[in-house]
């Protein structure tokens, strides 16, 4: 009798921590997933950061180009 007792309170501790390495494992892919979006999003803002430098390049480019254009161009004025 006292043996089946024992069988029974260790095939409760063994289910208890089965159960808590289940839930172990359930946090560790929770964080995984975590830090997997965290990355990605880090990601699409270096590559939105990329364009928008990039863009700034070609507006500033573009600036200066009209810039030195106006510049080229002297207008000749008579005043009487």
């Amino acid at each position: 009798m006292e043996n089946q007792e024992i069988q029974k309170a260790n095939n409760k501790i063994e289910r208890a921590i089965n159960q808590l390495e289940l839930i172990l494992l359930d946090i560790k892919i929770a964080h995984s997933k975590i830090k997997i979006e965290m990355f990605d999003d880090c990601y699409q803002f270096l590559i939105q950061e990329m364009e928008y430098e990039k863009r700034i390049e070609e507006l500033e480019k573009e600036l200066k180009y009209i810039k030195n254009e106006r510049n080229k161009y002297t207008i000749d004025v008579e005043v009487e």
